[in-house]
């Protein structure tokens, strides 16, 4: 089977229909169907990925390459998970491929060394989506998930993820923060996450007048700027804590 009739193939047993698949990847129908009947043989890699995770599948398998199947499983489950939880996914596998490096464990043997066992206790941490230290990025209080920690929170509302490096060198990219909602509405430099409509952004939080203004620790950033009276909908969250999360596998 070449490589239009396996993504002519997968896209009919998702039920998908030349429209839908178009809509999905932002190619038009005719192009779907021209790569389906195999009238464009060479189809440009990236594009290829687009389609495939739009077939919740990955390249390899839609060209048929010999794999074991594990690689692809991971990728394709990857693709389904929101942003936040691909990071953590990442930085697991960031983690497991440090430490097989510096145990230099045989690919064929992964458990001939052993390692002393510690207790350690975790605290569960709920947190949601995620939040940008850059250009924002939306907020959605139903996509929770749950990560560890190693040290007791504080009180807190929820926890979130940093997305981005415009408040490097304190903040990172793939730390938590800990936040509770705040009412006031005098800001001169406080450090909070602040929702505005649909998109959520950590900064350095002034108040002039009846205009917000946003500001990066990272110098690379410019300062942002909003007129509240022009949002209907506005919430600003006290950061009181950071971590990085712990990941129980690794302990």
């Amino acid at each position: 089977m070449i490589l239009g009739e396996k993504i002519k193939a997968r896209r009919k047993e998702l039920g998908y229909n030349a429209d839908f698949l178009a809509e999905k990847t932002g190619l038009s129908r005719s192009t779907i169907f021209r790569y389906e009947k195999g009238d464009i043989e060479k189809i440009p890699t990236e594009i290829l990925s687009i389609i495939a995770q739009a077939l919740s599948t990955t390249p390899s398998l839609l060209m048929g390459w010999n794999t074991d199947g594990l690689v692809d499983e991971i990728t394709t489950i990857s693709q389904e998970l929101p942003r936040a939880k691909q990071q953590l996914v990442l930085e697991f596998a960031k983690k497991q491929l440090e430490i097989n490096t510096v145990s230099n464990i045989p690919e064929e043997n992964p458990s001939v060394l052993s390692f002393p066992q510690k207790t350690t206790t975790l605290f569960e941490v709920r947190g949601i989506t995620e939040v940008a230290a850059g250009i924002g990025f939306g907020y959605d209080d139903t996509d929770t998930y749950t990560v560890f920690t190693d040290e007791e929170p504080p009180t807190h509302d929820f926890a979130t993820m940093i997305n981005g490096d415009s408040m490097e060198p304190t903040y990172h990219n793939g730390d938590m923060l800990y936040l509770k909602e705040t009412f006031g509405s005098q800001f001169s430099g406080q450090l909070l996450v602040v929702a505005i409509e649909d998109r959520t952004y950590f900064k350095k939080v002034y108040q002039e007048g009846n205009q917000l203004r946003l500001v990066s620790l990272n110098p690379s950033y410019k300062d942002l700027y909003f007129h509240l009276d022009e949002y209907t909908h506005f919430k600003s969250y006290q950061v009181v804590g950071t971590f990085t999360p712990v990941y129980p596998n690794e302990l």
